[in-house]
């Protein structure tokens, strides 16, 4: 386990069933966790990280590419504690431990004694239950949100079914296909409403600095977000560094599907009648 320094912010440990926590955890067995060195704690204690916290489809991917476009030390794609992720990097690098895995990560990205990465709610309160965290010179949540869930819900449901999270990878079929199913929206809508409680409670019950990004303004005007970010982590220096949306590999893939699904969803569950539609 990992030790506490005297000098460095706790940050609680909470409880929280984490997604990828199960596989993660049997991966590694007895080996999850080891103690870490003086060099290591120094290195750890010297570091400052902020999270990209999300949910599904709040549009993290895209944020992150404008963070790292702007000079931040983020992955720009890249969700690093998922089990898959974890799992293959450690059997490629023949990692043997979470502890090595999370110290490999953040020396690799850590910059100037700063990095980023995306992190949901649930894997927030997994990496908080492993210690590790408690040794972090600073800790900040940057909070990616979609102004609209119901949105936010009919894009998760046509990726459920296209299997295209990102533009970058392959469909398992046309949009044009993906069945329409007001329950299966309606939960995901909930799945969402839950992991952004997730991430408020994290912040809340650590005590966390938290900035609050939503992803539909940063469409359109992306400048203001970068400027407040890179007040909130500390490097006012970047502020005015121009960054170009049209560059990030990833691009936006809602279109005539579903604002034809989001039209009937919000049909079938209107609570009023409206003699205008």
């Amino acid at each position: 386990m990992a030790q506490k320094s005297a000098n460095t912010p706790h940050h609680r440990l909470v409880t929280s069933p984490a997604t990828h926590k199960r596989e993660i955890e049997a991966y590694f067995g007895d080996s999850l966790l080891r103690e870490l060195s003086q060099d290591e704690l120094q290195f750890l204690n010297s570091l400052s990280l902020f999270f990209v916290a999300f949910t599904n489809r709040s549009g993290s991917t895209f944020l992150t590419g404008l963070i790292n476009q702007a000079g931040l030390s983020v992955p720009p794609r890249a969700e690093v504690f998922n089990s898959d992720v974890i799992i293959q990097t450690s059997k490629e690098h023949q990692i043997p431990s979470f502890t090595d895995y999370f110290l490999k990560l953040t020396r690799g990205w850590g910059a100037d004694g700063l990095a980023g990465f995306k992190a949901s709610g649930q894997q927030l309160f997994w990496l908080a239950e492993t210690g590790l965290l408690t040794q972090l010179k600073s800790l900040k949540i940057i909070h990616c949100q979609r102004l609209d869930i119901v949105d936010q819900a009919i894009s998760y449901h046509i990726a459920n079914q296209t299997g295209q999270w990102q533009s970058l990878m392959a469909s398992r079929c046309e949009p044009e296909q993906v069945s329409y199913d007001q329950a299966a929206i309606e939960n995901l809508m909930q799945a969402i409403i839950a992991g952004t409680r997730d991430i408020e409670s994290f912040v809340a019950l650590n005590q966390l600095p938290l900035l609050t990004i939503y992803y539909d303004n940063c469409v359109i005007e992306p400048q203001p977000c970068i400027t407040k970010i890179a007040h909130f982590v500390g490097r006012p220096d970047i502020c005015q560094r121009a960054v170009d949306p049209t560059a990030i590999e990833i691009k936006k893939q809602g279109g005539p599907v579903n604002l034809a699904m989001r039209e009937r969803f919000l049909n079938d569950v209107s609570l009023v009648d409206n003699p205008e539609r």
